[in-house]
Order: structure tokens, then sequence, then C-alpha cells
């Protein structure tokens, strides 16, 4: 299954097929897109009619998983935000991750994951992107209105941990300003993730072993 498709041109959704295809000949291939409702009641009913057996385990090369991991800064950011006035909380963060997104975009700096939450009263409102060329995907209350707000902010961005932190917190000073908003309480998590290094790893030959060894004994 094939997932997101709504974001590829015909010819990168071409070059995706054909490397899959090749990979996995034997394997049927369906495209689809939960956003856009493509081909969702094709993959259900492919769900409903498929006999399950037991999967293997795939391997994964934790080297080459590491080298794209390295690439990206993470960030995670929570502050209060705070006004005199009552102001919607689903615009603000909604202008702002569009900020973000033209910063980066100057910046020539790809979008891995950027994520903005805003709560209120038990209430919620979130904006996401994940990446330059995208439209901007908008769930929870619309709008949500209050003059107080908690605000979480998660971002995967292709630049140093130390340049990522400083590009959304001065943004966020100073689009908060413009907006009469205080943020209070700013906590910020910035790294890049070290080499991944699992303490339990099975190979897909040592998966295969171990489920013919429970059969055996069930």
């Amino acid at each position: 299954m094939l997932n997101k498709i709504d974001l590829m041109s015909q010819q990168e959704l071409v070059i995706v097929e054909n490397i899959i295809k090749k990979n996995f000949p034997e394997k049927q291939l369906i495209e689809i897109s939960a956003k856009e409702n493509i081909n969702m009641n094709l993959w259900l009913e492919k769900i409903e009619k498929t006999k399950h057996k037991d999967n293997f385990t795939m391997d994964v090369n934790y080297q080459t998983y590491g080298r794209a991991e390295a690439y990206l800064g993470w960030l995670n950011t929570s502050t209060e935000l705070s006004s005199s006035e009552e102001f919607d909380i689903s615009a603000f963060i909604r202008d702002f991750i569009e900020v973000l997104k033209n910063k980066f975009n100057n910046e020539k700096l790809e979008i891995a994951h950027l994520k903005i939450y805003g709560v209120s009263n038990n209430k919620y409102v979130k904006v996401s992107l994940t990446g330059l060329s995208d439209d901007i995907n908008f769930s929870g209350q619309v709008p949500l209105i209050d003059n107080k707000a908690n605000i979480i902010i998660n971002a995967r961005i292709n630049v140093s941990p130390r340049k990522l932190e400083n590009y959304v917190i001065s943004k966020l000073n100073k689009f908060s300003a413009k907006k009469s908003i205080t943020p209070k309480n700013i906590k910020t998590e910035c790294f890049m993730p070290e080499q991944p290094n699992p303490k339990y790893r099975m190979s897909s030959e040592d998966a295969k072993k171990s489920l013919l060894t429970r059969k055996n004994i069930f």
C-alpha cells in the first residue's frame, strides 16, 4: 500500500512505483490517498478479503536510517500564550505556521514535519505541514476563542538544532508581539538524534525461526 499519493506528481509516482515493483515483485501495489479518499474502498476491500499470514520481520539498515535522521534538527517547544483580550487561537497558529514556512523556504530548508497544537479549556486545534510545497492541514475546534492558550510546536527540519531553535523562538516572539500576545514559560528541547542502537535486534531469518518454534510449542 502506497499512501499520500496526493502529495506526488505523476512523475514522482511512476518513480516510486518502479522502485516498489522492483523490490517487491510478488506484492500487489494499491495506491491511496486517505486525505482525498482515493482508492480507500479498494484498500479496505483488500484487507477484508485477504487471509492474513504471519509476516516476517523486516531487516533495517540502521546506518542508513541513522544517516537520514542526522539530516534533521528536532525541536519540541511549549509555551503559554496570554493576552488582555480574547483572541482566535486557531487563527494565531495558522498564521504562525505560515510565518515559519516562509522562513524555512527563504532559507532553502526542507520541512520533514511541522506541527503546532493550540489547547484551551479542553479544546484543541492543530495545524501541520510535511513539506514546503504542501498545503497546511487543519483540524480541531475552529474558531477557538480565549485570552490564553497552551501551544506546542513540533518540528523536524534539515538544519542544525541551534539554528532551528533560533528561527522558531525569534519568530514566535516577534509574531506574538505584533498580535499583542505574550508567550510565557517557553520550554524547548532541540537536538539531532544519535545513531540508533537498539538493544534487541532480530533479523528476518531469526524471526522466522522464532515463529516456527512458537508454532511447534502451541
